[in-house]
């Protein structure tokens, strides 16, 4: 529940009450998005390392691509997860990856989405790509995030703030549908800084995804057999085990302690260790990139990848899956 004296809450509520009709009308149609096009394009995937300054586009729709920073990285919370990342995205844009955008410094002014803390998924993901240009000397921004267990303002590591800064944003984890919908929201309700040829794009495209039906699959005998886990094909060689509706099972995990969450790094520990004792032989061939709030777990060979989540349910409904919990020193994740 959101603390009603919370400054930066205050804050949204009195912009979008200042908003036009018309513009609230617009911002309503964002209810209507399928939440399976929330997410920006594929660009690549890669696994960059991280530093602050780095510039990366996204591309949101039609081939125009988004521009971004990178704030800082490194960061660390017992909550949102590890080795995160802090980013803000820019009233940048261009056409197409033949040519970037020659990006010379981050002011105020620039800013289309506030500084937000995101899981590095976003680049292995494939939905931000770095351009190779770093602009870590040129960054000019007084910025911070609202922390309601501490009311305070705190930098993206948990440090307070001796001041209230000029850029505010909630000390949250931005989800890995949040830059897309922020993007939206902030595209609404200020375009001016784009073509009238790309605002009109753009008003097509809230107009295609808030009508868009998707197409309902059936799921499968092998799909019912493994939830609340889903097995998928992703883009090129890929397959993807991942699990998020974590509510379901915490019971696997409250046994030993309550106040295990069964986020999605404990999933992965747990996972790691049966891979080890069950498949030794192919277990190099395992791999796993997940987050506090998505187990991922990922192979190139779909039947083997499928072969370890049947098996590894199975045990789940066997044992509680008690022998690996027992062995794993969560305070320690």
């Amino acid at each position: 529940m959101v603390d009603i004296y919370d400054p930066i809450e205050k804050l949204f509520k009195k912009r979008y009450e200042s908003l036009s009709d018309e513009t609230k009308h617009r911002l309503k149609k964002l209810d209507n998005i399928c939440s399976s096009i929330y997410q920006p394009k594929l660009i690549k995937r890669k696994r960059p390392k991280l530093c602050r300054g780095d510039v990366f586009v996204m591309n949101l729709f039609e081939g125009i691509y988004f521009y971004g920073v990178v704030l800082n990285t490194g960061i660390d919370d017992s909550f949102m997860g590890r080795n995160l990342v802090s980013v803000c995205i820019l009233k940048k844009y261009s056409k197409g990856m033949t040519e970037f955008l020659k990006v010379e410094s981050l002011k105020t002014e620039d800013i289309l989405i506030r500084p937000s803390i995101i899981p590095r998924a976003y680049w292995s993901n494939g939905f931000f790509y770095n351009t190779g240009e770093n602009i870590n000397g040129s960054i000019d921004i007084d910025y911070g995030f609202y922390s309601n267990p501490e009311k305070a303002y705190v930098d993206e590591y948990g440090t307070k703030l001796e001041s209230p800064p000029e850029i505010k944003n909630f000390f949250a984890l931005t989800t890995m549908t949040g830059i897309s919908s922020k993007m939206r929201y902030e595209l609404i309700i200020d375009d001016s800084f784009m073509s009238e040829e790309d605002r009109e794009a753009f008003r097509r495209y809230i107009d295609e995804t808030s009508s868009y039906v998707p197409p309902q699959k059936e799921p499968s005998e092998f799909d019912k057999s493994i939830a609340p886990f889903e097995f998928e094909k992703e883009h090129g060689r890929r397959y993807c085990v991942t699990l998020e509706d974590f509510e379901k099972l915490r019971y696997i995990f409250t046994w030993k302690d309550s106040d295990i969450e069964g986020n999605g790094y404990e999933w992965e520990e747990v996972m790691n260790l049966f891979v080890k004792d069950r498949f030794s032989d192919i277990r190099k061939r395992i791999k796993f990139d997940s987050e506090a709030g998505m187990f991922y777990m990922y192979c190139s060979d779909g039947d083997m990848l499928k072969e370890v989540i049947s098996r590894f349910v199975e045990e789940l409904k066997a044992t509680g899956l008690k022998e690996y919990v027992e062995k794993i020193d969560f305070e320690t994740l």
